[in-house]
C-alpha cells in the first residue's frame, strides 16, 4: 500500500528499504537484496541500504563457505566490501 501511494522517488526508496529490513529479519535475504537494490534505484543516497546489501553478501559468503562452496563464497565476499565501504564512509564524513 505504501509503495502505491509514494509518488516521490525519495520516499519510494524508503518504502523499498523498509520492506527489505522486514525480509532480512525474516531470513529472506535474496528478496531483501532485491528490495535494497530497488531502494537505491529510487534514492541513491540511502547508504543504509547499500550497507545492508554488503552485510547480506558477507553472510551469504559465510554460508557458502560452511557448505564447502568456496567459489560462491569468495564471489559473495568480493561483493560485500564494494557495497559497504565507499559510500558509507562518505556518508559518515559528511
Amino acid at each position: 500500500e505504501s509503495l502505491q501511494s509514494d509518488t516521490d522517488p525519495f520516499d519510494r526508496g524508503y518504502s523499498f528499504y523498509n520492506l527489505g529490513v522486514i525480509y532480512v529479519s525474516n531470513g529472506k535475504e535474496e528478496i531483501a537484496l532485491n528490495l535494497f537494490h530497488r531502494s537505491l534505484q529510487n534514492n541513491p543516497f540511502l547508504y543504509a541500504a547499500q550497507y545492508n546489501m554488503g552485510c547480506i553478501y558477507h553472510n551469504l559468503g559465510e554460508k557458502a563457505i560452511k557448505n564447502d562452496n568456496t567459489i560462491e563464497g569468495k564471489l559473495f565476499f568480493t561483493k560485500a566490501p564494494r557495497l559497504t565501504e565507499p559510500k558509507l564512509h562518505t556518508a559518515v564524513s559528511s
